[in-house]
């Protein structure tokens, strides 16, 4: 056991103890791994770097951990060869708490690790300029500092083996909450991420190029994807999978964007279970899509095997979205939802391009609950050569173009809203092969 406070730590919420709390992991992990304690207090750090065989355990629910809120308390971008600066999304490549290459790592206990997000913004708003644009409705944080930006994923975990996150809270995020990156052996359970709803980038749980991973008993409340799935190989120094992965028992609400999303990057994504989920106060629902940018390095994360049962949306904006992506040249494919049933006020769509088509697609047991009336300005003329990242309402409530084999099996729309703006119930695209069965 290595209690922080016999290591000179303060926890006023005002001293600064990143030097004596780094010395307390040292020391444990040189010794060969144990417990770090973070005791009742409010205790203010910059990054730190947990050690083999480490367990960070903050004992009570008054146990803080409170990441600095100066850019001088953070690593440079250049603190290991993978890491780096995302100017484009207003990133500087600093984290809080930080594991590289390490092994039998835990982070556990009742209390709270808080990011300090609130001091990297402005307090004001922004919103879409799109009239069409749902995600974000409450509109998105501004970053204050436009030079240094923000500091990056609040607890990172990079080409890791044997990682346990249990029971702890995490908070006031100014990026992403909790990524596991490369990654193997992961169990993440019974935790609590609470973010504000207009933070930016302010995903839940990022599962990147991982196996082995199970996510269950957690709830998330955030202003981005609460939680995503991703194949980005392109940091990493061995290109992995994503694979094994199941994440069960979860309350999750993501205010701006999808509660999960499936894809982004250039790797693989396959053999995903998703199960007993509720969904609240989102945008989306579950998202698949193989490419997210524009960049000509980026050819895509093919997407295969994901099973997705027994899930409940209440208040969601649009259920669930399939779509290949800008140039996708990857494939979604062997989809399965069974017992999904979930609100609507905008358009669930299934959408490939020019290169790829979603194939192998079944919906088994769904009822999708029209809950809102659709936008005046809806329409159904859709370019489905290239499609984006993001779906602008029709005038239906399920759309289909550029899908191969999709099956449905007892699929009901039940309009608790009806509404002038809603012309159809489904538009089957002549690219599209769509069989309808018992509906």
């Amino acid at each position: 056991m290595y209690n922080i406070l016999d290591y000179g730590a303060v926890g006023d919420g005002v001293t600064k103890n990143t030097a004596v709390i780094q010395r307390a992991i040292d020391e444990c992990g040189a010794a060969g791994g144990g417990r770090v304690i973070v005791p009742a207090g409010r205790f203010l750090s910059g990054t730190l770097y947990l050690r083999d065989y480490v367990e960070l355990h903050l004992e009570s629910s008054n146990s803080v951990l409170i990441a600095s809120p100066d850019f001088d308390d953070y690593n440079p971008p250049d603190v290991f060869p993978q890491n780096a600066a995302w100017p484009h999304e207003e990133m500087n490549g600093g984290h809080f708490i930080m594991a590289v290459e390490t092994v039998g790592n835990s982070i556990t206990g009742f209390g709270t690790i808080d990011g300090s997000g609130h001091s990297f913004f402005t307090g004001e708003l922004e919103f879409c300029p799109l009239e069409e644009y749902c995600f974000w409705p409450d509109g998105f944080s501004i970053i204050a500092d436009k030079k240094r930006m923000r500091p990056g994923q609040m607890v990172y975990f990079y080409e890791c083996r044997d990682v346990r996150i249990q029971d702890v809270v995490m908070c006031n995020t100014p990026f992403w909450t909790l990524l596991v990156h490369g990654c193997e052996n992961v169990q993440i359970r019974g935790i609590r991420i609470q973010n504000e709803r207009t933070a930016l980038n302010s995903d839940g749980i990022d599962i990147d190029c991982c196996t082995n991973v199970t996510v269950s008993d957690c709830i998330i409340e955030t202003g981005d994807d609460a939680i995503a799935i991703r194949g980005d190989n392109e940091m990493l120094k061995h290109d992995r999978a994503c694979e094994y992965i199941t994440i069960s028992n979860c309350v999750i609400a993501s205010y701006g964007a999808n509660a999960i999303r499936v894809g982004v990057g250039s790797g693989t994504i396959r053999n995903v279970l998703i199960n007993n989920m509720i969904f609240k106060d989102s945008v989306c629902g579950m998202h698949f899509q193989s490419k997210y940018w524009t960049r000509a390095a980026v050819k895509g994360t093919e997407i295969t095997n994901v099973q997705v049962q027994n899930v409940r949306g209440t208040n969601i904006k649009i259920p669930f979205f399939i779509n290949s992506g800008f140039d996708a040249d990857d494939r979604i494919r062997d989809i399965l939802f069974d017992n999904y049933c979930c609100d609507t006020e905008h358009t669930a769509a299934f959408i490939g391009n020019n290169f790829t088509k979603p194939d192998n697609i079944r919906f088994n047991n769904v009822q999708l609950n029209v809950t809102g009336q659709a936008p005046a300005w809806a329409h159904h003329e859709v370019d489905c050569s290239q499609y984006g990242t993001h779906m602008h309402s029709l005038d239906c409530v399920v759309y289909f173009a550029n899908v191969k084999d999709v099956e449905l099996n007892n699929f009901r729309i039940n309009y608790i809203k009806r509404g002038d703006g809603w012309k159809h119930d489904m538009i089957i695209h002549p690219t599209a092969d769509v069989k309808i069965n018992n509906n």
